[in-house]
């Protein structure tokens, strides 16, 4: 079995993935939200371009990447079912784990902005989702990228 090991350039790539989520859910709005989601593009694209490119037993990190970050995009914008298995009509598919998370994390985060009439300002729960949907898709590519290099057979030939 392959052990995991972090180098220190992984280990910076970590804590600026942690330092950019949290200013970016701390401050959500709607640039945040752009930058977020065009970063999470950028990256899953990326992979996607390594996972072509690369040879070897170096292409197992590019295709976990790319693969789990695709997955959770795509799994991020199905509809809503039409028809519950009981007929009780439309019915929201259930969070992920990540999106529970992080709306878990909102009070802690940063408290909600009050509109003129005392109420929650709605613009701000839109942008910190979005904020959360687009670092999920990070989140799910890294753990791709983990996964598959564990589980990357090696090539036990010698090379020329």
């Amino acid at each position: 079995m392959t052990r995991v090991r972090f180098t220190l350039t992984n280990l910076m790539a970590f804590v600026l993935y942690f330092a950019f989520g949290f200013a970016a859910l701390r401050n959500a709005n709607a640039f945040w939200a752009s930058a977020t989601y065009t970063m999470a593009i950028l990256l899953i694209a990326g992979a996607l371009v390594g996972a072509i490119t690369r040879r070897g037993s170096t292409r197992a990190p590019w295709v976990g990447f790319a693969v789990f970050g695709w997955t959770y995009l795509l799994i991020a914008h199905l509809p809503k079912w039409d028809v519950g298995g009981l007929g009780f009509g439309p019915i929201d598919k259930p969070l992920l784990f990540i999106e529970w998370g992080t709306a878990l994390l909102q009070p802690h985060i940063r408290t909600l902005p009050l509109g003129m009439n005392g109420e929650a300002a709605g613009n701000y729960l839109i942008a910190y989702e979005q904020v959360s949907q687009s670092l999920g898709i990070i989140l799910f590519g890294i753990v791709g990228a983990i996964l598959s290099h564990l589980l990357a057979v090696k090539d036990d030939r010698p090379s020329p």
